[in-house]
Formats: C-alpha cells, sequence, structure tokens
C-alpha cells in the first residue's frame, strides 16, 4: 500500500512538473458558443468565438486550433468581421497513437504583439461520435433520446497543435488560469439542455425548437453540454438543481441530499 502511494504521488509530482514547464503560446481569456443540436440528422453545428491572449514574448502571426475529427470549418473570421487565410486537416497526434483530430492553422490579419488579445470566429458543423476506441468513457454523441458534447472530445475548438503535449499543456494551463463563457444551444422541443454554469434563460423560438443560454458562474476550465428529454428538479433555498431521466424521477431527491452533504463536507474542510 504504501509502495502504491509512494508511486502514484511520483505519477502526480511528474505530471505536475511536465504541465509547469510547458510554456504555451496563446491562452483562452472567454468562449462565445452558439450551437443547434439536430437530432433527426445526429449532426451540431454554429459558431465558437473564442477571445485569445499572446503569452509569448513575441509577435504572433499564425493561431493552431484542434477540433473534432468529423467537423467541417465552415470560416473563420476575426472580430471585425474579416475573413482568415486558414486550412483544416485531421492529423495524428505524433505522441499519442490513434488519435486524430482537426488541425486548424489560422493565419491573423494582423500581428498579434505580445500581451496582446484577439477574438476569432470560427463556423463549423458535423457529427460527433466520441472517442471510444481510445477512452471508451467518451460516449460522446447527437442523437433523439441523448447527446453530449464535452471538452474531452474536442467539441469546440481549443488551442493546438493536435498533439497530446501540446493539448493537455494548454488544458492545465487554463486549469491554472481559467476563463469565462456564454453559451447559446438551440433545440427541437420538448429536449431540455443541462450544461456547467449558470442557465440565464430560455427562448422560444418558433413551434419546434427552443434555444437555453448559459453563463459561466465562476472561471473555468471546460465546458459540457448534456441534451435530452429531462426533467429538472430544483431546491431554490440551497440553490441547487438535479436534471433527471423520468424513469429516475424517484430518486432526484436522494441525489440532492447527497450533493447537498458534499458540498457541505467541501466547505468545512
Amino acid at each position: 500500500m504504501r509502495r502504491a502511494a509512494v508511486l502514484a504521488g511520483m505519477m502526480l509530482l511528474t505530471a505536475a512538473e511536465a504541465a509547469a514547464s510547458y510554456q504555451p503560446t496563446w491562452r483562452i481569456q472567454h468562449y462565445e458558443l452558439e450551437y443547434e443540436i439536430v437530432p433527426a440528422a445526429r449532426v451540431y453545428r454554429g459558431r465558437a468565438t473564442l477571445s485569445v491572449k499572446n503569452v509569448s514574448d513575441r509577435s504572433q502571426t499564425t493561431l493552431q486550433l484542434a477540433l473534432y475529427r468529423l467537423q467541417d470549418v465552415e470560416g473563420v473570421e476575426d472580430e471585425t468581421g474579416r475573413p482568415c487565410q486558414y486550412d483544416a486537416e485531421v492529423v495524428k497526434a505524433p505522441d499519442w497513437p490513434g488519435f486524430q483530430a482537426l488541425q486548424i492553422n489560422v493565419t491573423l490579419p494582423d500581428p498579434a504583439a505580445p500581451g496582446a488579445t484577439l477574438k476569432l470566429q470560427v463556423r463549423h458543423s458535423g457529427p460527433m461520435l466520441g472517442y471510444q476506441e481510445l477512452m471508451r468513457y467518451t460516449k460522446d454523441g447527437i442523437g433523439e433520446d441523448f447527446s453530449l458534447m464535452r471538452q474531452d472530445v474536442l467539441a469546440y475548438p481549443q488551442i493546438g497543435p493536435v498533439s497530446d503535449r501540446d493539448l493537455h499543456g494548454n488544458i492545465q494551463a487554463q486549469i491554472a488560469d481559467g476563463w469565462t463563457f456564454h453559451l447559446a444551444v438551440t433545440v427541437p422541443k420538448p429536449l431540455v439542455v443541462a450544461s456547467s454554469g449558470r442557465q440565464v434563460k430560455r427562448t422560444d423560438l418558433d413551434a419546434g425548437r427552443w434555444r437555453y443560454d448559459f453563463e459561466s458562474a465562476l472561471s473555468t476550465w471546460r465546458i459540457d453540454i448534456a441534451v435530452a428529454n429531462y426533467q429538472v428538479v430544483e431546491d431554490a433555498d440551497r440553490g441547487l438543481k438535479v436534471y433527471v431521466f423520468p424513469t429516475d424521477l424517484a430518486t432526484a431527491n436522494h441525489a440532492m441530499e447527497l450533493i447537498a452533504r458534499r458540498i457541505k463536507t467541501s466547505r468545512a474542510n
């Protein structure tokens, strides 16, 4: 047991040292994600607007992004709407056997000086099938009964390039610094959207669709989106909300009690 604990500690220390030694060029400041989920076609589509900061000590003329392998990029623009030159192709990660993702190489309209922040909008669409051949837990996908889109599968653009070192190095930097977001997801009625962050409104668009809007309550490092015919159970006094399938409704109150206890214990420590 002691040996296992020592080995685990060594592994954590090694990972922490690797993250500390990684020096990103760009850092996410804010995301604006606007997506429509089309379960009947098993696709999602929309745009991601990234506010990114040049954290290097040199001016930058390019930016590499990574996106889920089956997505098609329809355009990249800067904050004024000017089209950016880019190329996008599915590439294999050189240090992660079997992992493939769409790498987007963007040429900036103007050089970004050290410390400068800029916005890029990436329009994209396509299916989502996860990476179960490599990560069995990634059952992300778009379906009529359930849809799931997460950071783990690059459902929205992230700082690249496509390599284990760079993707995880940038994630570690984001965990340390965090960023904020606004998320808008359009779905067919009566589907319900659950996401990280705080729901700010639900807007009727037409007879068959509505849009859910969320925003970050705190700085974060990931956005997760789940869509299903959820039942929502709330405890306004404790600020708790549970999304459950109708067949699991009887367990919702029990789940909420467990969550409340966990929060109380965490605050006590």
